[in-house]
Parts: C-alpha cells; structure tokens; sequence
C-alpha cells in the first residue's frame, strides 16, 4: 500500500526550536525589472521566512507547497498535495532569545519553499531563514494580491532548452543572472533591516542582523557569494554546489565561506568524450566551463578566512 503524504512528508527538524513561517512581498523601488516587457516593473520579490516559533506541539502546519505554487513542483515531477512542512504559519517568535543570527537563502530555477527541510532544520536551531524566490526564475511567483507571473528563460540563462550560440555568450548570460541574484539578496537585506526596525511586525527586533550570512544553491550558490563579497552586512556564506561565473570566481572573498560540492563526474570525461555525449556543444566550450568551475572552487577555498 502507498503511503500517504504526510507519511512520507519532511524530515523532522532535529534542533530544540519549534518553527514559524511568514511570506512578504517586497517591491525594489530602485531597480529595474529586466526581465519583464513593461520598462516601468519594479523589482519585486517574495521571501519566505523560517524563524524559531513560540507555537505548541498541536499548532497545525502549513502546507509544504501552497497550492497556486504547484506549478513549481509540477515542473520537477513533485506532486504535493496533502504534504505538509513542518513550520505554523505567522506564528509568534521564540522568546528564548531576544534575537536571532539571520541567513538569507538563493534557490536555483524554484521556490525556497522548496528547499523548506533545510530552512527548517536551520531554524529550530535558532536561525531566521529568508528564502528568496527571485522572480521570472521560477515555474510561477505567486504574490500576496493573487498576481501570478510565470517563468521567463532568460532569468535562467536559458539553461532548461537547448543550448545553442557562442559559448561565450551563454556564459555572460550566466554571469548577469548571478549577479542579478546577488543583487536580490542585498535588496533583502535592506528589506529586513526595515522589517527589523517595524515595531507593529512579527519579527520587529527579532532579528540580529550583525550576525547576516547567506548561502544558496547553484546559481544561487553563486549569488551568495557575490552577495557576501559585495556587501559588507554579510559575514559569511555558503554555496552548495555553484559554479562560479562572477566576478568572486575569480578574485575570491575575505570572509568564511563553505562549499558543498558533488562529484561531478561529467568533468572526468575528455572533451571528445563529453561532446559525444552530449554534455557539451563543442570542447572549448567544455574545457571553459570545466576550468570555470575548477577555479573558481579553488579560488574561494584559497582566498576565503577561512574557506
């Protein structure tokens, strides 16, 4: 017999803090949207925070994927129905501190809610965790007022089609879309320095923001550490398993930065080889990208105190 969804449903948070979960929507007022047909768009973003919570161990939990986001599981094959997070909705803060290290999290092609078992997980042991899902980038951005603005393949440097045209020019594209990212994560930023400052909000005062890191995953991996390199407010960072195509690829960082990388066994074939496979259009291209991720990953890990 299948198992339902809340069977088979998140792991448990392991720390000693039950979890809350609110979402904001932030409008940039001094940025651009560049990936919208209207010149007057304003960057705007929704952020998913993971807190530590005040609420008891019968407060009901929110859904994992709110439905209107199901596209964005759709996308990866994930059916959530039924399958709920670990984390109560808008639910007061922990009171066991007065306020708590925040770290802001840059997914990669999907919603952070989607990554919701490591935010979880951060904050039931005492961090605030503010999931950015950076617009156009995604199956769809879902915002408060019922507005849905669905994925445009350029905010993904076209990665999910065919790729095709000068290396070169795939690889900027790649580098504008990270920078772009690292760009969002200092905007939130700035939107949590207010949150922080708002007495009548949830998290008013409740956030310890001389303790700000950031960390995220592939592109998003990347961001973080630009962010972290560009913005003095950042005091570490990590990057799961991002190439690097900015410019922190290549000169590195001055603070602690952490990098989970997998085996990428794609890079152990010779050009020939990985061009007949179809991993790569041509071996310059290959030999580009391989020297892009090789470097870079030694470059932090050479240049970050400590990497």
């Amino acid at each position: 017999m299948q198992a339902t969804p809340e069977l088979e449903g998140l792991p448990a948070p392991t720390g000693r803090h039950r979890v809350g979960r609110v979402s904001v929507d932030w409008v940039d007022p001094s940025r651009g949207e560049i990936y919208s047909s209207d010149p007057r768009d304003r960057r705007e973003l929704v952020v998913w925070i993971w807190y530590p919570a005040a609420s008891g161990p019968d407060a009901e939990r929110a859904a994992y994927l709110p439905e209107p986001w199901a596209p964005s599981g759709q996308l990866l094959g994930l059916d959530a129905a039924g399958l709920l997070s670990h984390a109560v909705e808008d639910s007061a803060v922990a009171d066991e501190q007065p306020s708590y290290p925040v770290l802001v999290l840059s997914p990669s092609g999907f919603p952070p809610l989607l990554l919701a078992a490591t935010a979880e997980e951060l904050a039931s042991h005492g961090y605030v965790v503010a999931g950015v899902n950076h617009t156009y980038e995604t199956a769809v951005t879902v915002f408060a007022d019922g507005r849905v603005v669905p994925m445009n393949p350029a905010a993904v440097a076209g990665v999910l089609g065919p790729q095709t045209g000068p290396y070169q020019e795939r690889f900027r594209q790649r580098a504008a879309v990270c920078d772009y990212k690292a760009a969002d994560l200092a905007s939130v930023a700035d939107h949590l320095e207010q949150l922080n400052a708002d007495a009548a909000g949830l998290l008013a005062g409740r956030l310890d923001l001389g303790r700000l890191g950031g960390f995220g995953h592939s592109f998003g991996g990347n961001a973080a550490l630009q962010w972290c390199r560009n913005d003095g407010r950042c005091r570490a960072a990590a990057n799961l398993d991002g190439a690097l195509w900015t410019e922190v690829g290549r000169v590195g960082l001055d603070r602690p930065a952490l990098q989970l990388l997998a085996g990428h066994p794609e890079f152990a074939l010779s050009a020939a080889d990985a061009v007949a496979a179809g991993m790569a259009t041509d071996a310059a291209a290959y030999d580009t990208e391989k020297a892009i991720a090789f470097d870079g990953w030694r470059t932090v890990h050479q240049h970050a105190r400590p990497g």
